[in-house]
């Protein structure tokens, strides 16, 4: 009696759905934050690669995109019916709701006193993970899981 096994390639979902943790953190932690989502349109350039955690971009790198209203229509229906983003003011996080297999980017548009940062990123696809903003003389991400 022979015993056959074969390997098969086997894909599995590692979460489904998550929590993108976006947190800002500043000199003083009592500034005055403001933000906005653009929403890339898709005949810019490198809007379909994989910028999970989130890169900064300066304004040279800025007009290489083009910009479109953001319009939750263009959300998968289940993000649309949840609460797709929440800000809580107290602790300085943004948080979206994420979809495992969506692979679109976007930019968050972020207004801090005089200073305006843009942060280009998947902010609607993938699992659990966050990225923290330190705004000083420079800024600079921290990534890491949740």
């Amino acid at each position: 009696m022979y015993i056959f096994i074969s390997q098969f390639g086997v894909f599995s979902q590692a979460c489904g759905s998550g929590i993108f943790r976006f947190e800002i953190k500043t000199e003083t932690n009592t500034e005055e934050i403001t933000y906005e989502i653009l929403q890339i349109k898709k005949s810019s350039t490198d809007h379909n690669q994989d910028y999970y955690y989130g890169v900064l971009l300066d304004e040279k790198q800025l007009k290489n995109f083009e910009f479109e209203n953001f319009n939750i229509n263009n959300l998968p229906p289940i993000l649309r019916n949840t609460v797709y983003t929440d800000y809580d003011s107290t602790n300085r996080v943004i948080k979206f709701t994420t979809i495992e297999g969506l692979n679109r980017n976007y930019v968050l548009k972020i207004k801090v006193n005089k200073r305006t940062i843009y942060v280009l990123s998947n902010f609607f696809g993938g699992c659990d993970r966050k990225t923290t903003l330190i705004i000083s003389k420079k800024q600079y991400l921290v990534k890491s899981r949740t």
